[in-house]
């Protein structure tokens, strides 16, 4: 067949672009068992291809492509540390966030103890306060009545000065007089 025979939607072409593809597809060039497997496919395909042009040669020689299996080996490498060591620090965070619920979870505890005491002294202290309230009204209420008490007491002194000094001034008058 010629060239021009080739159609790309033959089933041979299709094996070839596909071959083709995976080769210069980095991401399955992961080490030289499936390099050689590559390419003793692509001459299997070759040699039943009718398009004499794709018999001819490869875009990239052996060397390169294991280079470039070389790389992509050291970068799978570096990925799998990084991920490691992520997985670590994850780990880490994981243990500290663990740590930090449970003094959350211990503290709100806390918190919700120290609320009901305070609610209760709060209570204790409203209560106080009436007591120590109705306790002033009461002590307010006896110094009224003690300042009442010393008024009267202070009146009825005045009255019985009063009465006795008239009573002295009688007697005086009364003596006065018999004596006069």
């Amino acid at each position: 067949m010629s060239e021009a025979g080739c159609s790309s939607t033959s089933p041979d072409c299709q094996a070839n672009e596909a071959a083709a593809y995976t080769i210069e597809d980095r991401g399955s060039l992961l080490d030289e068992k499936q390099i050689s497997g590559f390419i003793s496919s692509m001459e299997a395909v070759d040699e039943r291809s009718p398009c004499p042009r794709q018999r001819v040669s490869y875009p990239y020689d052996e060397d390169a492509l294991e280079a470039e299996n070389e790389k992509l080996k050291d970068e799978l490498k570096n990925l799998k540390q990084n991920h490691q060591r992520l997985s670590r620090k994850e780990q880490v965070m994981l243990e500290q966030l663990r740590i930090s619920e449970d003094e959350r979870g211990s503290l709100e505890e806390k918190v919700v103890e120290l609320r009901r005491d305070y609610n209760a002294k709060i209570k204790l202290l409203d209560e106080s306060q009436k007591q120590l309230h109705a306790a002033n009204l009461e002590l307010d209420a006896m110094a009224s009545k003690l300042h009442l008490f010393q008024q009267e007491a202070h009146a009825h002194t005045s009255k019985m000065e009063r009465n006795r000094k008239t009573k002295v001034n009688m007697l005086q008058a009364i003596k006065s007089g018999i004596t006069c």
